[in-house]
């Protein structure tokens, strides 16, 4: 399986015991950092589910007792767990936005603009629900994904949680979340959890070597740093030479900047107007370079080096927030890691 699900075992292992159970449950809340592979978890899942079959499984409570009232047919486990979808023709559906019982809820692009829209609005969840009337027709279980539910109109929360509250029969919900803490404490109250965490430095190494082969050594450790255990964070920033950033950067701690030729360098090469995600990530680079040179450093030094890191934080917080000048800012960034070469004793 794609080392892009990588760092997920232990959330299959969950979903998986408690499909084999035989009481799934309806709705699952996917959290966790952006870019750590909720949405990716949920498509693996739905497709697991929809690649289902009647027949010998685990068996329901025939007590009317279970979550959708009446026992469900038994359903036969798949003992490759999620892999055992890869090929499938739920898969091939799903691909070709053909599948029945797929459904994806997500903003929407607009006509005129072409932009992302901000907000998931209230006729798409409309149109959700009519969708959900009548029984399956292909696969067992309908799966609804929705990425992410932090990205809901109020109303269309309010109209989510109805469904929730009462869910259609055989319907499962993924509701992918970056910040749980902001939804409806109802919405939360009706979902089984699930946390996804950002993965470790090795496990980032160990996918980035499957994704990205051609990176050299700084590169790959510069987008280790930079994507704080996210492989979504690391698709983004692939192809903008890191290692060098980080190289010129490292250059000007160490060094110093006597002629202000280093930071000219970096400002005038962040100023382009194609180089702006370098820039963005120079924003982010910056303060975590100056904490790592924090690291050893005792009394004066130390204190001047925590100073840089807290005028890096607040600079590069304003920059990414507001409308700052690029090369200003790059010059005056380059202006504080030059200051880390003549530590104070």
């Amino acid at each position: 399986m794609s080392k892009t699900f990588i760092g997920q075992d232990e959330q299959e292992r969950i979903f998986l015991e408690s499909f084999a159970s035989g009481r799934l449950h309806h709705a699952w809340l996917l959290s966790g950092p952006k870019g750590v592979g909720k949405a990716g978890f949920a498509k693996r899942a739905g497709l697991f589910l929809l690649d289902q079959v009647e027949g010998a499984g685990p068996e329901e409570e025939q007590d009317g007792g279970g979550l959708f009232g009446d026992a469900l047919p038994a359903i036969t486990p798949a003992p490759k767990g999620f892999a055992s979808a890869l090929g499938s023709q739920a898969q091939h559906l799903v691909e070709a936005g053909t599948h029945p019982e797929y459904h994806l809820l997500e903003p929407l692009v607009k006509e005129k603009t072409g932009e992302l829209a901000r907000n998931i609005a209230i006729h798409q969840v409309r149109d959700l629900i009519q969708s959900l009337t009548g029984t399956p027709t292909i696969a067992h279980y309908r799966v609804c994904i929705v990425d992410a539910i932090d990205d809901l109109e109020r109303s269309a929360a309010n109209a989510l949680l109805k469904t929730l509250e009462e869910p259609p029969r055989d319907t499962i919900f993924f509701l992918v979340s970056h910040a749980p803490g902001r939804l409806l404490p109802t919405i939360r109250s009706r979902c089984r959890s699930l946390r996804f965490a950002p993965l470790s430095d090795v496990m980032m190494a160990d996918w980035i070597g499957e994704e990205a082969p051609h990176l050299d050594d700084n590169d790959r450790a510069a987008l280790i740093r930079m994507a704080k255990g996210s492989p979504g964070r690391a698709l983004e920033t692939l192809g903008l030479e890191l290692g060098e950033l980080v190289q010129q950067m490292q250059r000007i701690i160490d060094e110093g900047d006597p002629d202000n030729s280093k930071r000219h360098a970096l400002a005038k090469a962040l100023a382009l107007k194609a180089a702006r995600p370098r820039y963005e990530a120079m924003l982010e680079l910056a303060p975590e370079l100056a904490a790592r040179w924090c690291k050893g450093q005792q009394g004066p030094a130390l204190a001047h080096g925590l100073s840089t890191w807290e005028k890096l934080r607040d600079l590069t917080q304003f920059a990414l927030s507001g409308s700052y000048d690029v090369s200003m800012t790059a010059y005056e960034a380059g202006t504080l890691l030059a200051g880390l070469a003549h530590r104070p004793r």
